[in-house]
């Protein structure tokens, strides 16, 4: 096993530190935040390590545990990496919880908004119509209307109705309704902006729908 000779201590490449002047093996201590350490005087093991057996830590550059676990410090598991790489890390193994809600960097709606549109989904509204108000993408009313985003404030409401798009045929049926005794077929297709032979089955009595 390599060790480093720092004065009155050996390090060795597992961790563990020999005290020359006490004639023994230090215990290092867990810090609050999960990390061995032997105190102010030699620092964080996981650094030691780095700063000894792997080159060095430059700056603005952190020590990364690569499987997430602070306390496996083999230097097979740790790497030097910048201070981004080591935030995105600790989020994608869970070692931080990304900001919820409204504190997210990334949110699109204020919690206050977010509950309003929840209210528009419970009252039946579809997607678009809510992306529209909001000024989002229909997509992302999908994503909460099945519970994929804003889970703290949605989990509670859930289920949401189905989206179902506004029937436009029916609201110009029902238009047609209204002109078919004063206008005639091709004026009632340009003011509906439906073809003719639409107009002239709605006359006939044909559903709407054929």
């Amino acid at each position: 096993m390599q060790n480093v000779d720092l004065g009155n201590y050996i390090l060795f490449e597992d961790g563990s530190v020999f005290s020359k002047r006490n004639s023994k093996y230090l215990k290092p201590c867990l810090t609050k935040d999960g990390y061995y350490t032997y105190g102010s005087r030699l620092g964080s093991v996981h650094r030691l390590l780095a700063e000894h057996f792997l080159g060095g830590i430059p700056v603005g550059m952190v020590v990364n545990h690569i499987d997430g676990n602070k306390q496996n410090n083999a230097l097979n598991n740790l790497e030097i990496i910048s201070h981004s790489a080591n935030t995105k890390h600790a989020f994608d193994t869970g070692l931080t919880e990304k900001p919820k809600g409204e504190r997210n960097s990334q949110a699109k709606l204020s919690e206050q908004e977010c509950l309003k549109l929840c209210l528009d989904l419970k009252n039946g509204l579809d997607n678009e119509t809510i992306a529209s108000k909001y000024g989002l993408h229909s997509r992302y009313v999908s994503l909460i209307r099945g519970g994929k985003r804003w889970q703290h404030l949605t989990k509670d409401m859930l289920p949401f109705p189905v989206s179902k798009k506004p029937d436009l045929m029916q609201d110009k049926y029902e238009e047609f309704l209204k002109l078919q005794h004063s206008y005639k077929n091709y004026e009632i297709a340009e003011i509906l902006g439906v073809d003719r032979s639409t107009v002239s089955r709605w006359r006939n009595g044909q559903s709407r729908n054929k």
